[in-house]
């Protein structure tokens, strides 16, 4: 199988997909769906373009699971975006529409994603060089949340599974004792989330999930960090 890691360190990031509208959290891992809309960001492509090719294979790890912040967004009202005052005497820009808007995010985390090609997706080296040549500014989850660091660091290449690929990676050079993989499961019972694509459609299905805690000392310390 053709493997690509990435890696999501930044100072902000939300893989959230439980939330609308005015409440939306932050969730604790990569998800497909936020991985996707990288990825078509990276390409140029649009809110209402055909995302059913961006479905890989997906392994993630949690190096460093941050802490949860509340972030204060405000929608319409006086954020100029068109609303016209209602009634006389009301300064420019103010209407009685605007609302408040909840937003989770993660401060300070560090994860680690590998996706797999499958013979429905698109090649991973045009996904690679998209993502070291994007074609719009690349974020993690929000506009506000720019990458803190390169996604992208080696090539493309070769694994029996993107699990055991997942364990010759290094970890973060800050993580935690304890890190978490999260895989895809075939058990009905396992963990659900709404991440995978619909054909043809801007919406997503259900994708079944299992995480589990390992030690980090299972994993590769980063180069500056290893005993020689």
């Amino acid at each position: 199988m053709r493997a690509l890691v990435l890696h999501f360190d930044a100072p902000m990031m939300s893989w959230g997909t439980e939330g609308r509208l005015t409440n939306r959290d932050a969730g604790t891992r990569p998800t497909l769906s936020g991985i996707i809309g990288l990825i078509a960001n990276a390409l140029g492509r649009g809110r209402d373009d055909d995302m059913a090719d961006l479905a890989f294979d997906l392994v993630t790890r949690v190096d460093r699971a941050g802490h949860e912040e509340r972030d204060y967004v405000t929608i319409g009202g006086a954020t100029g975006i068109g609303q016209a005052p209602k009634a006389p005497g009301k300064r420019p820009g103010v209407s009685d529409t605007g609302k408040v808007s909840v937003r989770y995010l993660l401060a300070d985390a560090a994860m680690v994603a590998v996706i797999g090609q499958t013979e429905q997706t698109i090649d991973l080296d045009t996904v690679r060089d998209a993502l070291l040549r994007p074609a719009r500014t690349l974020y993690l989850g929000r506009r506000c949340y720019p990458i803190g660091a390169p996604v992208v660091r080696g090539p493309v290449v070769e694994t029996d599974s993107l699990q055991s690929l997942l364990e010759t990676i290094p970890l973060a050079p800050r993580h935690d004792d304890t890190v978490s993989v999260t895989t895809t499961s075939t058990d009905p019972m396992a963990e659900m989330r709404m991440e995978r694509p619909v054909l043809g459609r801007r919406a997503f299905m259900p994708r079944l999930t299992e995480t589990v805690a390992h030690p980090a000392a299972r994993f590769p310390l980063p180069e500056e960090q290893s005993c020689t």
